[in-house]
């Protein structure tokens, strides 16, 4: 499953777009209709959050999805993209160290540069 990159980062975070009249997943192009009150067990849904809990329950996380599109999508190595993904999960230096089996935390800090690096280049395009 890939997310098109026609929209705009804010749409592609989201995972969904905003139409005229419903609410359109980006992945599989399910449609929430606006307005509508949506139940699911014992909770209710609004329009919108609907379709977040749609894109979580059906599709997982939209930063992973958005990693799968590999180095030609994403301009990030495959380490690269273990490492982002590792710290998007909010896991220490020391669990990134041991789940990447990296010798040193200055590689960590180095990998951490080089992605900021990434962030400032990509800003500047």
């Amino acid at each position: 499953m890939d997310i098109s990159l026609d929209y705009p980062l804010e749409v592609m975070e989201k995972g969904y777009i905003k139409e005229n009249r419903h609410y359109r997943c980006l992945v599989c192009g399910e449609e929430v209709e606006k307005g509508v009150i949506y139940p699911v067990g014992d909770v209710f849904f609004a329009d919108w959050r609907y379709m977040e809990h749609h894109i979580e329950r059906t599709h997982g996380s939209v930063f992973e999805l958005l990693l799968l599109g590999g180095k030609e999508q994403t301009g990030l190595s495959d380490q690269q993209s273990k490492l982002l993904s590792l710290i998007f999960a909010q896991k220490t230096d020391k669990e990134i160290q041991q789940e990447l089996k990296i010798g040193s935390m200055s590689t960590i800090r180095n990998h951490r540069f080089s992605l900021r690096k990434k962030e400032k280049d990509a800003d500047q395009d």
